[in-house]
This record gives C-alpha cells, sequence and structure tokens, in this order.
C-alpha cells in the first residue's frame, strides 16, 4: 500500500512450518514428518499453514543428489498430505486474493506507543530488500528499530543509521558445507549475541554518522485468512 494512504504500512504473513533449507539441510531430517505434524496442529487451531520451499534445493527426478538438496519426495509427500486430509476444506488463495482478502480487514486505531524493534538478519542489510522495508516502514511509523546484520569485506562502517534504522554489522557470513555441527555453532553464536546485547542495554549509540538513501516501500499482506481464529 502507498505510504500516503490511509492504511499505509503492512499486514504480515509469518512462516508457521519450518524453511525447507533448515529442515532437510542444516539439521538433516530424513522425512517431512515435522511438517506434517505441524500443519495439522495448525489446521487444528484454525491457523494458516505456510512454508517457504526453495526449488534451487530440490533434487528432482533425474539429478545428481548433493549436500545442497533434498529429495523432491518430501515435497510431494507434504502435498499429498494436504490434499488428503484437508480436501475441500482449505482455502488456497492467488497473491491477488489474498491481497484483496487483507483490503476488507478493518484498521486498528491510530493511536499506539512507538516500540523498540531488534531485528536479526543473516543477511547483508543494505541488500536485503525485504529486510529494509520491513525495518523502514517500523521506522517511519515512529517505532525505535536496530538489525544486526552480516558484514562484508567492503564494509567500511559497523554501526551505522540508514533511513531512521539503526545498523550493527555482526561477523561475516559463512557457506553452508560440509561441517554442519561448525556451520550450526556460527549461527547459534550470530543469533545469540544480539540476544546478550539486548538483555545488557547495549544498544548501538544513537549518536553514530547517518546515511541516507532513497527506498520505496509498497506492499501489503494479511494477518489471517477466512476461517482462521486470531489467538491472543
Amino acid at each position: 500500500m502507498p505510504l500516503d494512504a490511509p492504511r499505509a504500512g503492512y499486514v504480515e504473513l509469518p512462516y508457521t512450518l519450518p524453511q525447507d533449507s533448515t529442515l532437510f539441510l542444516v539439521f538433516q531430517e530424513p522425512t517431512p514428518e515435522i511438517w506434517l505434524r505441524k500443519l495439522d496442529w495448525v489446521a487444528a487451531h484454525g491457523g494458516m499453514a505456510l512454508v517457504n520451499v526453495h526449488p534451487d534445493y530440490v533434487c528432482f527426478d533425474g539429478e545428481t543428489p548433493s549436500t545442497r538438496t533434498y529429495a523432491a519426495a518430501h515435497y510431494r509427500r507434504l502435498l499429498e498430505h494436504v490434499r488428503r486430509q484437508y480436501d475441500g476444506v482449505f482455502w488456497q488463495p492467488l497473491p491477488r486474493e489474498v491481497a484483496r482478502y487483507a483490503a476488507q480487514a478493518k484498521p486498528r486505531p491510530a493511536t499506539r506507543r512507538p516500540k523498540r524493534v531488534c531485528m536479526v538478519t543473516y543477511s547483508h542489510y543494505e541488500t536485503d530488500n525485504r529486510v529494509r522495508r520491513y525495518a523502514e516502514t517500523l521506522a517511519l511509523r515512529g517505532d525505535e528499530v536496530d538489525v544486526f546484520s552480516v558484514s562484508s569485506e567492503n564494509d567500511h562502517a559497523r554501526k551505522f543509521v540508514l533511513n531512521g534504522v539503526r545498523v550493527t554489522r555482526l561477523s561475516r557470513k559463512r557457506k553452508f558445507g560440509e561441517n554442519t555441527p561448525v556451520y550450526i555453532a556460527h549461527l547459534v553464536r550470530f543469533f545469540f549475541g544480539p540476544s546478550v546485547r539486548f538483555l545488557r542495554g547495549r544498544w548501538p549509540d544513537p549518536t553514530m554518522s547517518s546515511t541516507s538513501t532513497t527506498c520505496p516501500i509498497s506492499s501489503s499482506s494479511p494477518r489471517s485468512s477466512p476461517g482462521c481464529r486470531e489467538r491472543k
């Protein structure tokens, strides 16, 4: 939605099933049973099942398996389970149908207290448009936003402000390889660091130097779908 519209901003669709790469490549689950159990739990509570699947991680029939792919049969089993267990009772919308449903939702009252928001992303903040749009939209509405991201060899500043968002660069990003325990340990340290900073109150200095760029923001997505109950 345009920022100057009466209902500017986002309605966010959260992941409710584990991402495929996390489940099968990082944790090396041999079956999609976690997907199926979580899907059944979500359906039993009237919720929305959303899973992020990457075609470039899927090993299709006739392709050579590798440590960076998982069997297409896992995803096929998930789809077959949905069709078998919930045929005729689930809503499978196109993006335009989701947008149409979100437009009908009643907006919350405009009066609100600013929030302190911490976002941790295992990506380079300036080039991750998804994270930037979320962070800058929150900052634009008056929230205090801090983002912790990975760094690169070309970065000049460890801490800076970009369009009202305070950014702190942490360690460099590692590629997923053969040594899975080392990779997981690196991820744990990466995401645990911001938690320690938060608990100790060691947030970035608000007097840091500021950099300004222009980034258009325009998106919307729904909190819930027809038939879903909001859990409080």
